[in-house]
């Protein structure tokens, strides 16, 4: 298993200088399979997981995956929303 820091930056200017802190905010966690998953430091009793998106068809209708009980990773009715485009949310 392969563990990476998660982390933030601070920046802040002292005495004219420009500092920076790096701040850990969780865990990457990449196992020998391959998968990938995430712990955040703010909840440390949720791991999240990391997978590659599959393509939306707009015919389907969106289901509510947080009621949903399965251990299929990653599950086939996951819904991804691109953060960068609010109209999507």
């Amino acid at each position: 298993m392969k563990y990476e820091n998660i982390c933030t930056k601070r920046t802040w200017t002292q005495n004219g200088e420009e500092k920076h802190k790096w701040l850990v905010a969780g865990t990457l966690r990449t196992l020998d399979s391959g998968k990938q998953f995430i712990e955040l430091n703010h909840l440390p009793d949720v791991s999240f997981y990391v997978f590659e998106p599959k393509p939306k068809d707009a015919g389907q209708p969106r289901s509510d995956t947080m009621n949903q009980s399965s251990d299929k990773f990653p599950p086939d009715d996951v819904e991804t929303v691109d953060l960068s485009k609010p109209d999507e949310m």
